[in-house]
């Protein structure tokens, strides 16, 4: 009991300090509406998994990470926003405040030690349900068997907009990508397609400057500092059109190695036309290449939007480093999950496409398909909202894998994962 104590006071606190956010924007009405400008939600995530049994028979050969087969967690996920308006700079935060609990609270030791979840301790689960920054903007409330609640600022920064430049310093969202599932160009903060629960994505503690050069060309340099310089991360990039197709260059330091890439967004008579590559190479070998140590990533895509139907996109991801001999244990023992620009995917070539239905003018219909070339791995992301009000949405989600089963050489579903969500925003 002592533990659903501290999660009702946690969850009681945060609706305190939203209602007085809201009672003072009524009483000063003038002052405050002028200078700050207050939003967010909140949510509910219920996120059930499930394996199919005959992918772990008993005294298997190949044994496979996977403690349970039917799985349920827990999420209560608030969020505030907040913008300042001053006379010459904005100021800006956001906060997340998340309560978890289920199974994988419940049993993380275990997993941990089984080798089922790929962190050394429950501080380094939740930096990567949040994307930890060089700066300490978080606060872990309590952690228990029951539950654990832990609020992020992932959001916080001081912007600075002139008429020939901007300067952006704090935790921010910086995006370079242009293609829509995989970013080789996002050097900086990649998202994860996975994640279906952070519409706003990860941000990174960075200094940003840009400069317009024209009306449709910048220069652009950031820096992202880390805990060691070999994790830090600095790049320039150089956007313009031509022709009617926005192009960008980018070049820089990502992590142990040097970054040259590319982009471009465009249209082919109606349908949109765009991708980016990055091309990796460790810079302590330079100035000699070794091509063992290299990797070029590539993603495009091809969309289209009906007059009176659903809009489509067709996409391919090259991973130069990904396996050409996709399989079960390929996909456990992959980065899905934990994306980054130099390996978005375990397997050499991704095929991609995505469907986005409007049934009438409160349900939204997407349909995200992942496969291989021979569809040696399948991945099927539905998704369903139904707005129930102006501020109320509710959504289900689901991901399905299919792959061949190795114990009964049958092509079937591995596991799915259902996720149902209510969303009220303010």
């Amino acid at each position: 009991m002592k533990n659903w104590t501290k999660i009702t006071l946690f969850c009681f606190v945060l609706g305190q300090f939203q209602v007085v956010f809201a009672q003072n924007n009524e009483k000063e009405e003038n002052s405050w509406k002028s200078k700050w400008a207050i939003s967010g939600y909140h949510k509910a995530l219920y996120q059930y998994n499930s394996i199919n049994p005959s992918f772990v028979p008993l005294n298997s050969p190949i044994p496979l990470p996977v403690v349970q087969l039917n799985t349920s967690d827990y999420l209560y996920h608030n969020r505030i926003n907040a913008r300042f308006y001053g006379e010459n700079f904005t100021f800006a935060a956001g906060m997340r405040n998340r309560v978890f609990a289920g199974y994988t609270n419940s049993n993380f030791n275990t997993l941990r030690d089984d080798g089922t979840l790929p962190f050394s301790g429950y501080d380094d689960f939740l930096d990567y349900t949040h994307q930890d920054g060089f700066i300490p903007l978080n606060i872990p409330w309590f952690q228990s068997k029951t539950a654990s609640a832990l609020s992020v600022f992932d959001r916080f920064y001081i912007d600075l907009d002139r008429e020939k430049w901007h300067l952006r310093v704090g935790r921010q969202r910086i995006n370079w990508g242009i293609n829509q599932q995989f970013n080789p160009n996002d050097l900086f903060n990649p998202f994860n397609l996975f994640d279906i629960d952070y519409e706003e994505r990860p941000g990174v503690d960075a200094i940003r400057y840009e400069r317009y050069t024209g009306l449709l060309s910048s220069w652009e340099i950031s820096y992202a500092p880390a805990d060691s310089v070999k994790n830090h991360v600095a790049a320039f990039r150089y956007k313009t059109n031509y022709s009617g197709y926005d192009f960008q260059a980018i070049a820089g330091k990502w992590k142990t190695r040097i970054a040259l890439g590319g982009g471009w967004s465009g249209n082919i008579k109606k349908a949109g036309f765009s991708g980016e590559f990055t091309y990796f190479m460790p810079y302590k070998d330079l100035p000699k290449i070794n091509p063992a140590q290299t990797n070029l990533v590539l993603s495009t895509s091809v969309d289209y939007a009906f007059l009176d139907g659903p809009f489509v996109s067709l996409g391919y991801l090259f991973n130069f480093r990904g396996t050409t001999d996709p399989t079960l244990v390929t996909l456990l023992s992959g980065n899905i999950g934990r994306t980054s620009p130099y390996n978005p995917m375990p397997f050499r070539h991704t095929i991609t496409s995505a469907a986005l239905f409007t049934i009438g003018e409160l349900t939204n219909l997407t349909l995200t398909i992942l496969s291989t070339p021979k569809a040696e791995i399948f991945i099927a992301i539905p998704s369903l909202s139904y707005s129930i009000n102006g501020d109320l949405d509710l959504s289900v989600f689901a991901q399905i894998f299919l792959t061949e089963n190795p114990f009964e050489d049958q092509y079937m579903w591995f596991s799915n994962a259902i996720f149902v969500r209510l969303k009220q925003s303010f």
